[in-house]
């Protein structure tokens, strides 16, 4: 406009040239405002921002803008009515928004006249009914629609199930159906001569089964060369019709499988309707009964026990283990001093000697766990000489090995408690056990190294060395006549065995509940046959009560003495209960949370969603009291899990379905969500308002649906960028 430009050799530095001003204009510190610098700004800080966009990303908006630049309208109406709507978004009161739903159809097909006429598939449910419209579309489209013919009767299904069933023992197909024919003709001789005639294999002529399949064929070509009766070929059309029923039947049972998101079956019963596997269970002709799911779990509950003050080579592993136990022996059987624990000592002329207590061996009821009758004799005869024993009453240590079997070896975890809600953690009830074992390993150690020592002391130290070892459950070998120091080199060898098993308090950390309690218990006795329990405060619990004894609904004897018919350990706890009540003793307590509800009736208010609600009993057997909150609520209580089992109560009532035969329409409604803005922000959408904007869309979505060849005339104005790279005629449009 005014020529070059040329820097004066001289300037004023206070005036700055042109040059000099072009290049600092875009410095950031020497942005003045004025329009080019704010948009070399903008452009800068928005290359910054592209940088973190993902490239698919920045391809997809780039393809966008391009075509919103060239030929799509759409993104600039959409772009009005998005910036209104953040408008009424940010309003303030924020306006009220309404849902709704529409849709549309374009060019239905018109019924034909010689439209099939409308049909009902009834089925059990809905992957059946979907199966059976699967299979009547194939029989009526399908271009060998006879292969798709099935026509079905129980009697067949019937016979078909018994030959599938015997092809899953490993019987092969035609010998199976050799079987069925053979029932069918019922005649020896008539038997014999098509096993001579119809043989599976050259070597078996006569002697096995006869080829059912090669009869069938036989029947369907040539029925009087069977030379059998007019019943006896009823019979066999009848087992001929099975077998297509059986292979209409897989292929069924395939469809179903695919239908029901189980594509490996289908794999399998297709295998088996080509004879290369065994058919698995018919699903499609069986009724899944529907029900809901119903959840029971019984628990003992005792109080928690005393722990030993201190800790030595005397002190009940049993007791250190699990004192909650320990104290409800001794409250069941007596301590260790009374006369339920005393044996009678008599010479060879059967005269007394003296009596020997439990106590006198240094032992307590829990200790006796892993004794047997005659290891308990042998320890009295030990600490008293004599020619034969006599106890009081064996009815105690029965008692407590039975009540050891009906307690089990399942501490409680919180998740054992829950009714309708997710599983608590169970870290400070393991960490409790933890504690324990730990204590308990540590006196396996001393009490072995004990054993080790005392090898070389007195008589009396070794004596009782052994009495120590047999709280452990270690009764060494006496057979060969041992001396004394050899019982205590195999007790001391015994339980370092114990201890190498066990694992240690390291590799203890890493174990659950369960595994912990079972580790404890095969650490104090070599059967396992301790209970180890939990210990859980009783704010802890869910919600419940003690059993009313109504008639009818009572939990003990009524429901205990149906469900201990199935339930083994049930019926180890029915029979305790039982026998207390027979000896004029308290049987256990009963508590639960649903109280006069064992068989779980109530389902209290119907759930929203109509699904019939999963429901869990939780059921306590204890001591009178041991669950009564009393003055405080965190006292804690021993658990140990006896039994929990869940099932399915079959439902009164079983939703169908039904298929049905329609003509579908040409075109679908697009599934699309449309929000529609009011043009006017300070006036509410009204009904012809809101229609208008339906049929716009509508339009638009015609628009963004056209091809090229629908435009006509209109394709003139077509950009470029969509049409396609090369024409039939091959010419290369980006060469012209």
């Amino acid at each position: 406009m005014h020529g070059p430009m040329l820097d004066p050799i001289t300037f004023d530095e206070k005036i700055k040239p042109v040059i000099a001003q072009w290049g600092q204009q875009f410095l950031p510190s020497m942005l003045s405002g004025d329009p080019s610098t704010e948009l070399f700004q903008r452009g800068r800080e928005g290359t910054f921002e592209l940088a973190s966009v993902p490239v698919a990303t920045l391809e997809r908006v780039l393809r966008a803008t391009l075509d919103t630049a060239m030929y799509r309208i759409d993104p600039w109406v959409i772009g009005i009515a998005w910036r209104r709507l953040r408008t009424l978004s940010a309003a303030t009161p924020a306006p009220q928004f309404r849902l709704g739903v529409y849709g549309w159809v374009d060019s239905p097909r018109p019924r034909s006249s010689s439209a099939l006429p409308d049909e009902f598939l009834h089925a059990p449910s809905e992957a059946q009914a979907l199966t059976s419209a699967i299979m009547r579309d194939r029989a009526l489209y399908d271009a060998e629609p006879t292969r798709w013919q099935m026509d079905l009767e129980s009697d067949g299904v019937r016979l078909a199930e018994s030959l599938a069933r015997e092809v899953r023992t490993g019987v092969h197909l035609s010998e199976a159906v050799g079987r069925a024919v053979e029932r069918a003709v019922g005649e020896s001789a008539k038997v014999e001569s098509l096993r001579a005639r119809f043989p599976i294999r050259t070597e078996h002529a006569g002697r096995r089964t006869c080829d059912g399949l090669a009869i069938v064929a036989r029947y369907a070509s040539n029925p009087s060369s069977l030379m059998l009766s007019t019943v006896q070929l009823a019979a066999i059309g009848e087992i001929a019709e099975a077998i297509d029923t059986y292979g209409d039947l897989l292929v069924a049972d395939a469809v179903h499988d695919v239908v029901s998101g189980r594509a490996a079956l289908a794999g399998a019963a297709m295998e088996a309707a080509a004879g290369l596997g065994a058919p698995p269970n018919l699903d499609v002709v069986r009724t899944q009964r529907c029900g809901r799911a119903v959840t029971s779990t019984v628990l003992i509950a005792l109080p928690d026990g005393t722990t030993p003050t201190t800790v030595d080579t005397h002190t009940s592993p049993g007791r250190l283990a699990e004192p909650a136990v320990a104290d409800a022996l001794v409250s069941l059987t007596g301590t260790a001093a009374h006369a339920s624990w005393t044996w009678t000592v008599h010479d060879a002329n059967n005269v007394v000697i003296a009596t020997v207590a439990l106590s006198d061996l240094g032992l307590e009821p829990i200790d006796t766990l892993s004794l047997a009758p005659s290891d308990l004799v042998g320890l009295v005869l030990d600490r008293q000489p004599g020619h034969h024993v006599t106890p009081a009453s064996l009815d105690a240590h029965v008692c407590v090995r039975r009540l050891a079997d009906i307690l089990g070896s399942q501490p409680a975890a919180p998740a054992d408690l829950t009714v309708n809600a997710s599983n608590p953690s169970s870290a400070a009830v393991q960490a409790e056990v933890l504690v324990r074992y730990t204590a308990l390993h540590a006196l396996a150690i001393t009490a072995q190294a004990t054993l080790v020592m005392a090898q070389g002391a007195i008589e009396t130290i070794q004596r009782v060395a052994l009495q120590d070892a047999a709280k452990w459950g270690i009764t060494p070998m006496q057979v060969d006549a041992a001396s004394m120091r050899t019982r205590l080199i195999r007790a001391a060898e015994a339980l370092a065995d114990r201890i190498a098993k066990a694992p240690s308090v390291a590799d203890a950390t890493n174990l659950s509940l369960v595994p912990l309690a079972r580790a404890m218990a095969e650490l104090v006795s070599p059967e396992g046959r301790l209970p180890v329990l939990s210990r859980i405060a009783l704010n802890h619990l869910p919600t419940i009560a003690a059993e009313p004894p109504a008639a009818g609904t009572s939990i003990d004897p009524l429901w205990l003495e149906v469900i201990a018919t199935v339930r083994t350990p049930l019926a180890r706890l029915e029979a305790f209960q039982r026998e207390r009540e027979l000896h004029g003793e308290s049987p256990f307590a009963v508590w639960s949370n649903r109280p006069g509800d064992p068989w779980q009736v109530d389902l209290g208010p119907p759930p929203r969603d109509g699904f019939l609600p999963t429901t869990r009993l939780l059921v306590f057997f204890g001591p009178d009291g041991v669950l009564t909150p009393g003055t405080t609520s965190t006292r804690v209580v021993a658990l140990a899990v006896l039994d929990s089992w869940g099932e399915v109560i079959p439902s009164t009532a079983h939703a169908t379905t039904a298929a049905f035969h329609f003509d579908a329409s040409g075109a679908r409604a697009p599934q699309a969500i449309l929000i529609a803005v009011p043009p006017d922000p300070q006036q509410p959408l009204d009904t012809p308002t809101l229609v208008d904007i339906v049929a716009e869309t509508r339009e638009l979505a015609h628009a963004r649906a056209t091809t090229i060849e629908e435009l006509g005339d209109w394709s003139t104005a077509v950009p470029l960028t969509t049409l396609p790279a090369n024409t039939p005629s091959d010419v290369p449009l980006d060469r012209v």
